[in-house]
């Protein structure tokens, strides 16, 4: 559960974070979110930038869950 949280945690930081760097204090806004244009692009933002991070902290944190199996596991 703690891998699958802190990569959900990480999709967060990274897509909103990537999100204020590229459009700026109009993320704050409603209408910025209400736009049916640019939900598709959204859309397309978040699977450019957000997947990509959470999947790199899954595949970090299972490697660190599998070597700390593996070390109390011989000693």
């Amino acid at each position: 559960m703690t891998g699958v949280s802190g990569a959900a945690i990480s999709t967060f930081i990274c897509y909103f974070g990537s999100l204020l760097c590229d459009f700026g204090p109009a993320v704050f806004t409603s209408q910025f979110w209400s736009d049916s244009k640019g939900s598709a692009g959204l859309l397309f933002y978040f699977l450019s930038t957000a997947v990509p991070s959470s999947l790199v902290a899954l595949v970090v944190v299972v490697y660190y869950r599998n070597r700390h199996k593996h070390e109390h596991g011989m000693a």
